[in-house]
């Protein structure tokens, strides 16, 4: 089980909701809403990792939330594109496959 962390609330989620309504990472556009799924494939840094699926990658922004997954996870994540030059999914929530979900509460 996951350790509940600072400015994190932790719950237990269905996470086959989410894959039913998710957008394959290269069809995201930028503001738009979404949730993607796919695999971590890389920690960035302390507020950034890389999220793949079949289709792409796309840097995922936690904000100044501690790092919630590890490389190898399989996860659900909700937010927004970033419009900015080099695109950035802004991460609001992150469910993972046994369903525990990470609101993440300190904004980007």
């Amino acid at each position: 089980m996951r350790t509940i962390l600072f400015g994190l609330t932790l719950a237990i989620a269905a996470p086959a909701a989410a894959t039913a309504n998710s957008v394959p990472i290269a069809d995201l556009r930028p503001e738009q809403n979404a949730t993607i799924v796919g695999t971590v494939e890389q920690i960035v840094s302390y507020d950034e990792f890389v999220l793949a699926d079949q289709s792409g990658s796309v840097h995922i922004y936690i904000g100044a939330n501690e790092m919630p997954v590890a490389v190898g996870d399989q996860v659900h994540v909700s937010g927004v594109l970033d419009d900015g030059l080099a695109p950035e999914f802004y991460a609001r929530q992150i469910v993972f496959a046994d369903g525990q979900t990470v609101t993440l509460s300190r904004g980007y």
